[in-house]
């Protein structure tokens, strides 16, 4: 019995959609393998490296997708999205020293002042970040940003310079740092960050 019309339609779909993506499998292979092999050397993705650029040639359409919505993201942008990655450096170099001299119950002068300057660079730095930049990465960035974070890092700043942070004082400086890593680890998976953004 002769194949209806609906049928061979939904073969020819099926066929091209098989051609499409089996052809971008091959061309996204051979891109992420001269890639591997670019980054890591030859004798690194003659061993191993063959592999995992073939897995993700399988999955190319998923970085196609990436990469058209990074296309929103302008050359300044990024670069202006970099003052807040240096920010955030900053803020966790000091709490890593911080928790440090939290364990030794003590902080030499030389030690507090490294962690002055790491905050008062963090506190610069996202100065320079502007509010529309970040609301690119999530609508609600900027205010939680400014409202947790910077606030946070202000009155961190502000207790170790002073030597004047009470039990209350330390107590919200904590919560407001928790409320932002909380409120971004639950909205990570929405956040829109370039991958080539400057460090």
């Amino acid at each position: 019995m002769a194949e209806s019309t609906v049928a061979k339609m939904r073969k020819g779909f099926i066929a091209v959609v098989l051609w499409f993506y089996m052809g971008g499998a091959i061309i996204s292979g051979s891109y992420f393998n001269w890639q591997y092999a670019k980054e890591n050397g030859f004798v690194s993705w003659l061993l191993l490296g063959e592999f995992v650029p073939t897995l993700q040639s399988l999955i190319w359409p998923y970085y196609a997708v990436s990469s058209l919505l990074e296309k929103g993201w302008t050359r300044e942008e990024k670069d202006n999205l970099a003052h807040y990655e240096r920010a955030t450096a900053a803020i966790n170099k000091a709490v890593v020293l911080l928790d440090g001299f939290a364990v030794a119950e003590k902080m030499a002068e030389p030690d507090k002042r490294r962690v002055v300057d790491l905050l008062a660079e963090a506190l610069e730095e996202s100065t320079l970040v502007r509010d529309d930049v970040l609301a690119k990465v999530h609508p609600d960035f900027p205010k939680m940003y400014r409202d947790k974070c910077v606030s946070g890092t202000k009155r961190l700043l502000n207790a170790i310079e002073t030597g004047q942070a009470d039990v209350k004082e330390s107590a919200e400086i904590r919560r407001l740092g928790k409320e932002f890593h909380d409120w971004a680890r639950a909205h990570e998976k929405d956040f829109r960050i370039p991958k080539d953004t400057p460090k």
